[in-house]
This record gives structure tokens, C-alpha cells and sequence, in this order.
């Protein structure tokens, strides 16, 4: 971890910031909230921004979600607007798709658990890998300031659909 960057203090605040919806949304959906925060973290997009992508979509807000599950996310009244302007809701979405992405494998093999974190991302074999390792170093970084809680895989909860 030595040659890895420390935390800027914009990178700290905006995580101190969301931190009470990171673990509503975590305990919520049962995902690990040392994985989302890191997530979050990888995202860093600020409340409100809206960023867009080389294929044409966009991410929405602090933890990136895609414009690919606005049609998924109409069945619960969730549209752009809610995802834009909603920090707390924007999390709890963000939650709910790793919840998803967790139980389509078996996440005590450490290969699928981390095949489905890069899949918060992208399903796309190199955008994937590319995606875990941002993910791994920024779970690293934030030890610093957020205690390695002792787990192992086969502890952590995932929810199911």
C-alpha cells in the first residue's frame, strides 16, 4: 500500500458526507459497506453531477449509477431526477445493484466476489478488471481512515433478489 496515494482532504470530506446514507444503503441491500464505500470512493462523482460516458450514457450522482437501469428503476418510480437530486436514494439504488451483481455469483470465491464488484461497473472483461483494481486500492486507502473490521468472505451478507 506504500505506493498507493493517501486520501486528499476533498476525497475524506465527500465520504464523511455520505457516510450515514453509505451505511443505510449497505445495512439496507446487506452488502459489505467497507466494498460500497469504496465504490463510492472509486465513482467520486459529486451530489447532482452528472457525468457522460464515451458510449453515451451517463452516471448520475456520488455513486454513479448508470443510465442503463433508468428503465429498470421506472417500476419503482425512480427516474433521473430522483437519482440527480437524492443523495440518500442515489446510495440505496447504488446498494441494490452490487446486492444484485453479489447474488448472481457465489461470493465466497474470492474470483467471483471480485468479478461482481467490477460488474457494479461493467460486465465487459476489461472495463471489469480494470474496475476492481480502482476498487481494491481505494478499499486500501480508506483503511486508514475506516478500521478493517476482521471478516472473511464466507461472513459477508449478501441479499438476494
Amino acid at each position: 500500500m506504500a505506493d498507493l496515494p493517501p486520501l486528499s482532504t476533498a476525497q475524506i470530506q465527500h465520504i464523511q458526507n455520505l457516510e450515514s446514507c453509505i451505511q443505510q444503503a449497505s445495512e439496507r441491500y446487506r452488502v459489505n459497506t467497507e466494498i460500497f464505500r469504496a465504490i463510492v470512493l472509486t465513482e467520486y462523482t459529486k451530489p447532482g453531477q452528472v457525468v457522460k460516458n464515451k458510449n453515451g450514457s451517463v452516471d448520475m450522482s456520488v455513486a454513479g449509477i448508470n443510465s442503463i437501469h433508468l428503465p429498470e428503476l421506472k417500476r419503482f418510480n425512480i427516474d433521473k431526477s430522483v437519482l440527480v437530486n437524492n443523495t440518500c436514494v442515489n446510495l440505496m439504488v447504488g446498494a441494490w445493484i452490487l446486492a444484485q451483481r453479489m447474488a448472481e455469483v457465489n461470493t465466497n470465491d474470492p474470483k467471483q466476489l471480485w468479478r461482481a464488484i467490477g460488474a457494479y461497473n461493467s460486465k465487459t472483461d476489461k472495463f471489469n478488471l480494470i474496475y476492481q483494481g480502482l476498487v481494491w486500492n481505494n478499499m486500501q486507502r480508506l483503511r486508514i481512515y475506516y478500521p478493517q473490521i476482521n471478516y472473511t468472505f464466507k461472513d459477508m451478507k449478501i441479499a438476494s433478489n
